[in-house]
C-alpha cells in the first residue's frame, strides 16, 4: 500500500504541539504533513522549526483572506501522495486512525473512506462523550479518482 499525504490548515497557533503530535502519532510508516498557516500573523518560521522535528514536514502560508477549502485545496495540490487526509487542528487522532482507513482502501473499492463516530473529551467534567452522528465527520480520500473531485 502506498503513502499518505495528511493536509491541517490552522489559524490557531495555540494547536501547533496538538498537529504534530496527530502526525507522529500515526502508525502509518509512509506519510507527510503539509500545514497551511492561514492567518496573516503567525509565525511560518516557528512552525518551519518545530517541524525541522520531524521527517516529511512542509509549512506554508496563505493570506487570511483564502478560504478554508481553499487552503485544503493548496495543500491536496502539494501533497506527494495519490492519498490524502484531512486533519483537524484541534482534534485528537488515534495511533490507528490512519492505518485503519489504508485498509479499508485495501480491502474494498472505495475512493473515499471516512469515520462516523467521534468522541469529545470534556476536561473540566472529566466526561467522555460518543457522537454516532448521521454524517461522516471525517474523510480520507485517493486523490485524482474520476468519481471524486480533488476539492475541498
Amino acid at each position: 500500500m502506498s503513502g499518505i499525504s495528511i493536509v491541517t490548515s490552522t489559524i490557531k497557533p495555540q494547536f501547533m504541539d496538538n498537529i504534530f503530535e496527530n502526525f507522529d502519532r500515526q502508525n502509518w510508516e509512509d506519510k507527510e504533513l503539509i500545514i497551511i498557516l492561514n492567518k496573516d500573523d503567525m509565525k511560518i518560521e516557528r512552525w518551519k522549526m518545530k517541524a525541522g522535528e520531524y521527517k516529511n514536514v512542509s509549512i506554508y502560508q496563505l493570506p487570511e483572506e483564502v478560504t478554508l477549502g481553499e487552503c485544503l485545496n493548496y495543500g491536496t495540490e502539494k501533497a506527494k501522495h495519490g492519498y490524502v487526509a484531512k486533519f483537524d487542528d484541534d482534534d485528537y487522532y488515534g495511533p490507528e486512525y490512519i492505518s485503519q482507513a489504508m485498509e479499508a482502501f485495501e480491502n474494498t473499492d472505495a475512493v473515499l473512506v471516512g469515520k462516523r463516530t467521534t468522541y469529545t473529551y470534556f476536561k473540566k467534567e472529566k466526561i467522555l462523550t460518543m457522537d454516532s452522528g448521521r454524517f461522516f465527520r471525517k474523510s480520507i480520500y485517493q486523490k485524482g479518482d474520476e468519481r471524486r473531485d480533488d476539492r475541498f
